[in-house]
């Protein structure tokens, strides 16, 4: 298991709600949980092997709006690490 910034929206509890949003993907071995606060990732649960440690990583660093990809940037055909490197 990997935990990754804001990963429990821990600190933005006086943030609005309906300005955080949670995508998650789950299969048989791996589980993907991500936290975005106005469209900027803020935090992620990675459970299993899924590649996306480093991606997540540095989307959560730089800080781009993500608001347009919606839950279709946890596609397992989507590769993050195209869109983002």
């Amino acid at each position: 298991m990997i935990l990754i910034g804001l990963y429990d929206g821990q600190g933005l509890e006086d943030e609005p709600d309906e300005c955080k949003v949670s995508y998650t993907r789950q299969t048989a071995d791996t589980f993907v949980r991500v936290l975005l606060l106005r469209g900027r990732l803020q935090g992620a649960v990675l459970v299993g092997d899924t590649d996306l440690e480093e991606v997540l990583e540095n989307l959560i660093l730089s800080g781009i709006d993500l608001s347009r990809y919606g839950p279709e940037m946890l596609d397992p055909e989507v590769d993050l690490e195209d869109y983002f490197d």
